[in-house]
């Protein structure tokens, strides 16, 4: 996070503890921050979509698809985007298509 005319960033999110990996964003490919300032991170690797509110220590999975594989929805999540009515739209590298998510639903 940078504040204007700051010297230096905030951290927002680190890893501190390595048994908890799937609250750490592993291998991130992507982030997108919405009008509320939730930071969305996309993880390949375990197929997850998750968001971190300001001042959490822990994400919401807004996907988590490491059991099972999700086939059905994606397999690869990397780059993402907002619209705005609050459509996050997911980049598939896996399935080659981009899913649109309602996050205030889904």
């Amino acid at each position: 996070k940078w504040i204007k005319n700051a010297k230096e960033g905030i951290i927002i999110a680190k890893k501190l503890i390595p048994d908890i990996i799937h609250s750490w964003p592993s291998y991130p490919t992507g982030m997108i921050v919405d009008h509320f300032g939730n930071v969305y991170v996309s993880h390949p690797i375990y197929n997850q979509i998750q968001r971190w509110s300001e001042g959490s220590k822990e994400p919401y999975m807004v996907m988590d698809g490491d059991l099972p594989e999700p086939s059905h929805l994606f397999s690869g999540p990397a780059a993402m985007s907002l619209d705005r009515d609050g459509n996050l739209y997911i980049v598939d590298m896996q399935k080659y298509q981009i899913i649109k998510f309602d996050v205030d639903v889904n």
